[in-house]
């Protein structure tokens, strides 16, 4: 009798063995309360001891989370905040992106900061500054790049939310070589987790952690909720956890960093070899990219 193999349908549902060592992920969920400014320091760094003491090794806080969008709470980088986190970070040995408005040489920036256990490791200014709110700053449009920062935990890059609705900013990235994107984000549309978080993560073969804040805010009496949702998301666009939408909380998951970049197939095994998605790419196609 003629035996018949079905092949999955699912990225995720292949067996693969792990190729790497497996890390501990975070996600922090909060409300930043800018009525508590000098409260809110403490509060980060408290949830930075207790999600390192629950073995997470990367730990991602939301966009701003350290600031606000506000010129008054904005700071330099490095700064007195930043100082008291690299003391933290040190301490529980763990690496922290953390979003906050950075003021340098009179300019602002929506800034991503990744800090270890070394200090500061890098920083990531966000390039499409979502217009509608960051103008009224003005925040800048980023001028760093992409860059990606070798850790001993993996490669890490970093987007900040609008960033993620753009394909080009993954994509480059994971063309650099970052295995884990840290996504720190504050916003109020379900499509960045419906779809956008997953498909950046698929496209790319990339881990992403990506940490939402939660609120309602209210501007000339309009109501903008933050969703919370926030997302650890596999290289296959699988779903590993989601917050709520209506609490502080932390997610965690368990990923192999270094299958982002030693796998780029879309299928498993050296017969799915031609699968391999950054293989596949024809980038001589794709000037009118650069063009427009």
């Amino acid at each position: 009798m003629r035996k018949i193999r079905i092949l999955p349908t699912r990225e995720h549902e292949y067996t693969r063995k792990p190729v790497g060592e497996l890390v501990k992920v975070a996600a922090v969920q909060i409300e930043p309360r800018l009525d508590e400014e000098d409260r809110i320091l403490e509060k980060i760094c408290n949830l930075i001891k207790s999600t390192a003491a629950e073995g997470a090794s990367l730990i991602v806080f939301p966009e701003l989370s350290l600031t606000g969008l506000m010129k008054t709470t904005s700071e330099i980088v490095p700064g007195p905040s930043t100082e008291v986190l690299a003391t933290i970070a040190k301490e529980v040995g763990v690496y922290v992106v953390i979003g906050l408005l950075e003021k340098h040489k009179e300019k602002f920036y929506n800034t991503a900061l990744l800090i270890g256990p070394s200090g500061i490791v890098g920083k990531y200014r966000k390039i499409h500054p979502w217009y509608p709110s960051e103008d009224q700053i003005p925040v800048e449009p980023g001028d760093v790049g992409y860059p990606v920062f070798k850790t001993n935990i993996g490669n890490i890059g970093m987007m900040v939310c609008y960033d993620a609705w753009f394909p080009e900013p993954a994509r480059v990235l994971a063309l650099k070589g970052a295995e884990i994107i840290a996504v720190p984000s504050i916003t109020g549309l379900h499509s960045a987790f419906d779809y956008i978080l997953r498909t950046r993560a698929l496209e790319n073969h990339v881990w992403i952690v990506g940490a939402n804040g939660i609120a309602a805010l209210e501007e000339e009496g309009i109501v903008w909720r933050v969703i919370g949702r926030s997302q650890i998301v596999s290289i296959f666009g699988e779903v590993l956890a989601e917050a709520s939408s209506e609490r502080e909380e932390t997610i965690y998951a368990t990923i192999d960093v270094n299958a982002a970049t030693l796998n780029k197939q879309l299928l498993p095994g050296s017969e799915w070899k031609k699968s391999d998605l950054f293989w596949a790419r024809k980038p001589k196609t794709y000037d009118i990219i650069l063009s427009k």
